[in-house]
């Protein structure tokens, strides 16, 4: 057991000499295994429609998309708030429009937001030592929510680096730094993601109630350049004349009607492995701080956190899975800055840490198992990336109007086409329907459709008259068939059952 400890001591103090240079190792090294050994990424659902008006701007046709459900393309898009897309076109421009570039740019945001917030644990001694806070950063990022923060190419990864601005000037000594900085950080808030307004504002509350004295200056300037920051949106999208497209678009998700015929929807943030086994050892921290009647204040703060958290998204009706790192990123800081202060740990903090996160590397939505997961799936079935360039080379041709599965988008761009992404545009009327729909479907020629059980034989709502090609895609465990308008009644019981009283399925076969 001397050696051991001995062995520790020295692993510690080298981590404490060397710990800016141990994060970057840290980094570089989920880097490798992200954009190396896990392999191709497949396409998120919520990608193109997130990422058509750069690539289209970009291309001369202007701030617009094609991707979205609540605006023609010849719109200026305001499907969301902006500054992820903006942020996208300069990047795109240089390194090319791909979805590994995308990527690329959502994991720099992660690594500079977790940069800042390991310096923020460092400058105000949130966690105590080197090698907690380390293993803070490193739990978190091997949590599923981690891994759809940094593989669905949506603008969350944004939100994650300004949040972790914004701890990092909580330690800022100088007041006008520190204030004038959250001020700035919080008017960018509103154009980054809604989501986050929301997020900052129950942290922000929370802080007001538990630390007055202490926070009351930075809360009241993160209020005021937040609420700046939301007039200047308002001011932009009206400039354009597309406030209502705007709303049309957001209303659906801040009141939450989308997730009314999914209530799995609305929780998904709460489905981690993780989260009963974090949530059960912070509330132990809290009941034994009451129960010494000392050091009761921040554990309590800290379940105050955890609970406010997904109840004010819930109340919205909202908290999808992609929104999780808003729970999970405060849950692993709190828990790992308690650990950090108990004198049991003081003297195996490096044995500890590893077990902490071997035990969060074994549930199986974990980064390191789906990676491993992925490279043998690539293994038996093959890249899916190369095949689907094949595949859309072959089937896609010049002139063609695409409706299309996500994972198709980017190779149909490469060759200039308009495209449609089936799971984003055409939605269920009732939600949000789409302008000027029948006149884009009757301009579609050719429909590239996802086969599974949880996606919608959707080829039943083009009119006119469609037929399978016989041209086929199985790859990644997913099967693509293309379909052509034909405009002969001799196929309508091959594609349109209203017509016909058949299915497209059945005529597929």
């Amino acid at each position: 057991m001397a050696w051991i400890e001995s062995f520790c001591k020295a692993a510690a103090a080298w981590i404490t000499r060397n710990e800016g240079r141990a994060l970057a190792g840290l980094l570089a090294g989920y880097a490798a295994l992200l954009f190396g050994v896990h392999g191709t990424i497949p396409i998120y659902l919520d990608n193109p429609g997130y990422t058509d008006p750069s690539i289209n701007y970009l291309a001369g046709n202007g701030f617009t998309s094609t991707c979205w459900y609540a605006q023609r393309g010849d719109a200026f898009w305001a499907g969301n708030v902006p500054l992820h897309q903006f942020l996208l076109i300069p990047w795109l421009k240089l390194f090319g429009p791909h979805y590994v570039s995308v990527l690329w740019l959502n994991f720099l945001y992660v690594a500079a937001g977790s940069a800042l917030i390991w310096r923020a644990m460092q400058r105000s001694g949130l966690v105590r030592t080197a090698t907690w806070r380390l293993g803070a950063i490193a739990f978190f990022l091997s949590t599923d929510c981690a891994y759809l923060l940094l593989t669905t190419g949506r603008y969350d990864p944004l939100s994650f680096l300004l949040l972790g601005a914004l701890a990092y000037l909580l330690t800022v000594q100088r007041a006008v730094g520190r204030l004038g900085g959250l001020a700035a950080v919080a008017a960018l808030v509103p154009w980054a993601h809604l989501g986050a307004v929301l997020y900052t504002a129950v942290l922000g509350a929370l802080l007001f109630l538990f630390y007055p004295r202490r926070f009351w200056k930075e809360v009241l300037c993160f209020g005021a350049g937040g609420a700046i920051g939301a007039l200047a949106l308002a001011a932009f999208y009206h400039h354009f004349g597309v406030w209502d497209a705007f709303l049309a678009s957001v209303a659906p998700h801040a009141r939450g009607s989308l997730a009314q015929g999914d209530p799995t929807w609305k929780r998904e943030g709460l489905s981690s492995f993780d989260l009963p086994f974090l949530a059960g050892a912070l509330l132990a921290f809290c009941i034994r701080g009451l129960l010494r009647r000392r050091a009761w204040r921040f554990p309590l703060f800290a379940i105050a956190c955890v609970v406010a958290i997904p109840w004010a998204f819930l109340s919205r009706a909202v908290f999808p899975s992609d929104y999780g790192w808003f729970l999970f990123l405060p849950l692993v800081l709190f828990l790992f800055a308690l650990f950090s202060a108990e004198p049991v740990f003081s003297r195996f903090s490096l044995p500890a840490v590893a077990l902490l996160l071997v035990l969060g590397w074994m549930p199986p939505g974990n980064f390191l198992r789906r990676t491993v997961h992925h490279r043998l799936q690539m293994h038996r079935t093959g890249d899916p990336g190369p095949q689907i360039a094949a595949f859309s080379d072959k089937v896609l041709h010049a002139g063609d109007v695409a409706w299309i599965s996500e994972a198709f988008y980017y190779d149909a761009k490469r060759r200039r086409l308009k495209i449609f992404t089936g799971p984003v545009v055409f939605p269920n009327p009732k939600e949000a329907p789409y302008p000027g729909e029948e006149e884009d479907l009757r301009a579609v020629t050719v429909f590239i459709r996802e086969i599974a059980p949880w996606v919608p034989n959707r080829i039943t709502e083009l009119p006119d008259y469609w037929a399978p090609t016989g041209e086929e895609l199985h790859t990644g465990g997913t099967a693509f068939v293309v379909y052509r308008r034909t405009g002969s009644p001799d196929t309508a019981a091959l594609s349109h059952p209203s017509r016909s009283g058949g299915s497209a399925t059945e005529g597929a076969k």
